[in-house]
Formats: structure tokens, C-alpha cells, sequence
């Protein structure tokens, strides 16, 4: 009768064993969550951290190209352009006495 509890005692052993022990295809899934989670966080970051890197460099170069454009015409000649001259007087029209009389220039007959 000790063989049979032997057998019994080795497969509840061995039962134990198998049960206690994880398989090699176990994945932890809030890991892997928790992972996929934190990469999509670092990737938002980044993007958002590009974006707001842009609309500050494109306000910032707006804002010098304004302060030069201030400046260029800060620094520009102040001598005005001169006036645009009058327009002469109009000459008296001298009328010739004609002592001529007129005929025609061809005669029709």
C-alpha cells in the first residue's frame, strides 16, 4: 500500500510544480499597457513641445523683422523730397497784323 500514496505523493508533487511555475508565453498586460501608455504620452509630448517651438521661433521672427523694418525707417533720410515746381505762366499770344487779303488757294471754275 505505500506504492499507490508514492504515486499519489509524486503526482500532487509534480501537480504543484506545473502550477506554481509561469509559462514562458505569460505577459504581464498592465505592463505592457502601462508601457504603451507612457510611449504614447512621450510622443505627445514631443509633438506638442515641437508645435509650441514653432509658433514661438515664427512670432519671434515676426516680431525682428518688425523692430528692423522699425529701425530701416527710423535710420532712413530725413531730407524731404523737393517740392514739385509751379507750373509756368502761360506766354501772351502776339497776333501779326495781316496786311494780306485772302484768296483761294486753288481757283474753280
Amino acid at each position: 500500500m505505500k506504492q499507490p500514496n508514492a504515486h499519489l505523493a509524486g503526482l500532487l508533487a509534480l501537480l504543484l510544480l506545473l502550477s506554481g511555475c509561469e509559462s514562458a508565453t505569460y505577459v504581464d498586460t498592465d505592463k505592457v499597457i502601462a508601457e504603451n501608455v507612457q510611449e504614447q504620452l512621450d510622443e505627445y509630448r514631443k509633438v506638442n513641445d515641437q508645435r509650441c517651438r514653432d509658433r514661438v521661433l515664427t512670432e519671434a521672427g515676426r516680431i525682428a523683422d518688425s523692430v528692423i523694418m522699425v529701425r530701416a525707417r527710423m535710420m532712413k533720410d530725413t531730407i524731404q523730397r523737393p517740392l514739385r515746381p509751379t507750373r509756368p505762366e502761360k506766354p501772351t499770344v502776339l497776333t501779326l497784323e495781316d496786311s494780306l487779303a485772302l484768296k483761294p488757294f486753288l481757283d474753280r471754275q
